[in-house]
């Protein structure tokens, strides 16, 4: 099991990522996901002291009991 992400600069678990999706200009057809909430450069925000940064910057990331 993976440890609890928790951010870096208050300890909060409460933290979110965001995910990233591509379109096509002209059609506004869906084109990928360019960047998914497992992605270590996921955008991640703390919802408690509003910290931002990176999925891989998570305290306990890439860590596994």
């Amino acid at each position: 099991m993976n440890k609890l992400l928790m951010c870096p600069n208050c300890t909060s678990e409460k933290v979110i990522l965001a995910e990233v999706s591509s379109y096509m200009a002209n059609t506004g057809d869906f084109f990928c996901h360019s960047i998914k909430t497992h992605d270590a450069n996921s955008k991640a925000t703390c919802l408690d002291c509003w910290w931002t940064g990176e999925h891989q910057q998570l305290s306990g990331y890439g860590e596994s009991e």
